[in-house]
């Protein structure tokens, strides 16, 4: 089972995640969380239990070549509902060749796997957060996985 583990700062988690199109994902090996055949292009996600779907910034929705097919209502703190661009995508997690008992290449290399998850997210656009992060990564995908959240200051997810 692939594993991503980090350190957190106490109240915040960050991780490397890859984005990509569904309408292209059939480049990819079939079947659950596969590894990827072509590196996606990699952004900064916060992680976030208390969000219900994940949300990418119109840079990641450019950069993919992401375009909208339709309206996503989101319900904010103050149950105010807004209505955002949504996009259909994957989410792939990088996982270092060093989880796997894996050497890491000499002279440079691939030192990472990249796994995708097996269903398409339908996620919204966020406004930029400046240099702090990319996708804001909810619980459509965080719950198919299992996430731990340690008192030390380090995290993992398994999927």
């Amino acid at each position: 089972m692939p594993c991503v583990w980090g350190v957190h700062n106490g109240s915040q988690i960050f991780l490397d995640v890859g984005i990509i199109d569904a309408g292209t994902a059939a480049t990819v090996t079939p079947g659950p969380y596969a590894p990827v055949i072509q590196t996606p292009p990699i952004f900064k996600a916060l992680v976030d239990t208390g969000a219900e779907v994940t949300m990418i910034s119109p840079e990641v929705a450019s950069t993919v070549g992401l375009t909208p097919i339709g309206q996503i209502p989101i319900q904010g703190v103050g149950h105010t509902m807004t209505y955002h661009n949504a996009y259909l995508f994957h989410v792939a997690f990088v996982v270092p060749l060093a989880h796997f008992g894996q050497p890491i290449p000499a002279g440079g290399g691939a030192a990472t796997m990249i796994f995708m998850q097996p269903h398409p997210i339908y996620g919204g656009e966020i406004t930029s957060s400046g240099d702090h992060f990319d996708v804001l990564l909810g619980m459509d995908v965080i719950s198919t996985g299992s996430l731990a959240v340690e008192g030390n200051g380090t995290f993992s997810f398994s999927f």
